[in-house]
């Protein structure tokens, strides 16, 4: 009798493999991936996560008030904070996650097999971090950064990539509401009130 395979578990690595690392293409500022991967690489992991019944989760950051460094330091000292946030990410990030800058000031982060509330503790910590950095230019000492961040995950927000994503932005939009500096879960029963937790 042929003993039969035992299936084989799809790695969040395995699968940005798939994805095609060939398009991936790295932002000129931070090194992070950009949006178009972003765009490839989370229908990727998503498919898995939900036939597997594993979360993922998305965290989409919005760096709090760059116009305002761009104004009082330059936009060179803007860039300089969007690059080293670009780093944190990529420093603190694990194995099979994966940072994109998905524009401007706008970062997300994919989570793989990582509920809503586990990526808030982890987003709460780069936060804190954040908080507390100091950067040096040559107009001065800016320090005290922040961000707003929306957070999602695959059972929170069951569906298509879009609507994973979405989920995610509409608290990163109720975060920056409520006066930024704040990370922000999604709330399926809310959902319709607007609501976050």
């Amino acid at each position: 009798m042929r003993k039969r395979k035992s299936p084989t578990r799809t790695t969040p690595a395995r699968v940005k493999e798939r994805a095609g690392t060939a398009i991936a293409t790295p932002d000129a500022l931070t090194g992070l991936f950009d949006r178009r991967h972003l765009d490839t690489v989370l229908p990727a992991l998503l498919e898995p996560a939900l036939r597997e019944q594993e979360p993922l989760a998305v965290a989409m950051i919005d760096l709090d008030h760059i116009q305002a460094i761009n104004d009082r330091h330059g936009r060179d000292a803007g860039d300089a904070l969007l690059k080293s946030f670009g780093e944190l990410l990529s420093k603190q990030a694990r194995t099979g996650d994966v940072a994109c800058r998905s524009g401007g000031e706008e970062f997300c982060l994919l989570l793989p097999r990582t509920d809503a509330h586990t990526a808030r503790r982890r987003v709460n910590a780069l936060l804190s971090w954040w908080r507390d950095a100091e950067f040096r230019f040559d107009t001065g000492m800016s320090k005290g950064h922040a961000f707003s961040a929306g957070i999602a995950d695959s059972f929170l927000a069951p569906g298509a990539p879009a609507d994973l994503l979405g989920a995610a932005q509409a608290c990163l939009a109720e975060a920056k509401r409520l006066g930024c500096n704040r990370v922000l879960v999604f709330d399926a029963e809310a959902a319709g009130q607007g609501g976050a937790d």
